[in-house]
């Protein structure tokens, strides 16, 4: 892999509005400058922004943060128009991009396309090694917290271990294919009639969690290896019902357990969104929520033409990243993802579909995990990060007792810190659990 390639690869989380935060920027060193109070507003506004991961299109959508009021979308909105009435006029220019040849030949030929597709790719292959920095240590194994009753999982999971088949993929000999999930053929029947007028292998399958992932299959053997990605699909009015009948996080938890790291969540408009279940407001604020508390890419899309766009874009963009390399099999807990690596770790197909059964035998861990996440504000991760220092509610509950006082029992969590995120439980939920798992009347 050439120097270039890998100083790409190390690319820093690019802010997902770097216009709106460079002119809150201006106006607050302008204002500091002049030592007006305006000051301390325009610090709220930019703090706030980039606490927030989505795109926002217009300055209208920046109400929902914390210190947005009408002056200054009244600002943002002028600075948006001045910008785009200047982009117009470099629209001729910017069409004339070089395009390298490794991008060209997984794209449509029609001609009218050809710029923005290979742009579109680009963009989101640099998403792909963001996601990848940002979720995952490349070379850190992952590791649990032992305790009495995981003991015996740990043992069954060692001996599962050595039955893994040990294959490898050799560089430019496998296909990389999008799965579509078949378990609700009718939500994707419309996706899989637009994918089939683009140039990318796919098929549908029986997966147990997620809507779509991609395999990586050897052209002779058939040996297939998950690559580390999956795309959970939802229409706004199918988000407003998942939060209602509680499938929001079932379906959260389980992929936050399927052994890949980089997890995506994709919004689609639906006709103009009214008619729903729930206000528009809180279907944003739980993608916003998925995205800061549960460490999930959010990707908004406008209908399902672009949906599969995006889909047809990733599924090219992983096909340059990883058809170079040697891709070897491994067990779920043991994979490396180095993209600047030759030599990529990557559990079986088989192995991702089994261990996501949903209604398998589960550890008491397991159901410890989601008894907590069914407290309001606590995310999967914070639930796990409970989890991993206390896998059962007896090992809670008997560290609460062995605390002299009050103040201490209701701090026990607060400093737990998910071995990803780097975020902490928090004082108040560690409240909350301890009152939940001291009170003797409800």
């Amino acid at each position: 892999m050439s120097q270039e390639r890998r100083k790409r690869i190390s690319v820093k989380m690019k802010s997902p509005n770097p216009l709106f935060e460079k002119w809150l920027i201006e106006w607050r060193d302008d204002a500091i400058a002049k030592d007006s109070k305006l000051q301390y507003t325009f610090k709220t506004a930019l703090s706030s922004l980039r606490k927030y991961p989505l795109c926002l299109e217009t300055a209208k959508e920046c109400r929902i943060l914390k210190g947005f009021g009408d002056t200054i979308c009244k600002m943002l909105d002028k600075k948006l128009l001045e910008y785009r009435n200047t982009e117009q006029e470099t629209d001729t220019k910017r069409a004339k991009i070089d395009i390298p040849d490794i991008l060209i030949e997984n794209i449509s030929n029609e001609e009218p396309k050809l710029h923005e597709s290979a742009l579109d790719i680009i963009e989101i292959e640099d998403d792909i090694t963001d996601l990848i920095a940002k979720n995952v240590d490349p070379v850190k194994k992952k590791t649990f917290t032992k305790s009495n009753s995981t003991t015996s999982v740990e043992n069954t999971t060692t001996q599962k271990r050595s039955q893994i088949e040990d294959f490898s993929l050799l560089p430019f000999c496998f296909n990389v294919i999008l799965y579509v999930d078949n378990q609700e053929i009718s939500k994707h029947r419309d996706i899989l009639l637009e994918l089939s007028k683009h140039n990318i292998k796919h098929e549908v399958k029986d997966l147990k969690v997620g809507d779509f992932v991609w395999v990586c299959r050897d052209k002779q053997s058939n040996n297939e290896l998950v690559l580390p990605y999956a795309i959970e699909r939802k229409r706004m009015d199918d988000l407003a019902k998942s939060i209602k009948d509680k499938r929001y996080y079932e379906q959260k938890f389980r992929l936050k357990r399927s052994g890949i790291d980089n997890l995506i969540y994709l919004v689609e408009s639906h006709g103009q969104n009214r008619c729903l279940s729930l206000p528009l407001d809180s279907l944003l604020q739980a993608a916003t929520n998925t995205a800061i508390q549960e460490n999930f890419f959010v990707k908004f899309t406008s209908d399902l033409k672009e949906t599969v766009q995006y889909l047809v874009n990733f599924t090219g963009a992983l096909e340059n990243i990883f058809k170079a390399k040697m891709l070897k099999s491994c067990s779920k807990d043991h994979q490396s993802i180095d993209l600047n690596s030759d030599v990529i770790n990557l559990m079986t197909f088989k192995q991702f579909n089994l261990s996501s059964i949903k209604n398998k035998a589960m550890t008491i861990t397991d159901l410890f995990t989601k008894m907590l996440i069914q407290i309001n504000g606590m995310s999967v991760e914070k639930a796990l990060s409970v989890t991993q220092k206390f896998s059962t509610p007896n090992l809670l509950r008997q560290s609460y007792l062995e605390l002299s006082n009050t103040s201490s029992q209701e701090k026990l969590l607060a400093n737990l810190k998910n071995d990803i995120s780097g975020k902490t439980v928090g004082s108040t939920l560690s409240n909350i659990v301890y009152q939940t798992f001291n009170k003797t009347q409800y």
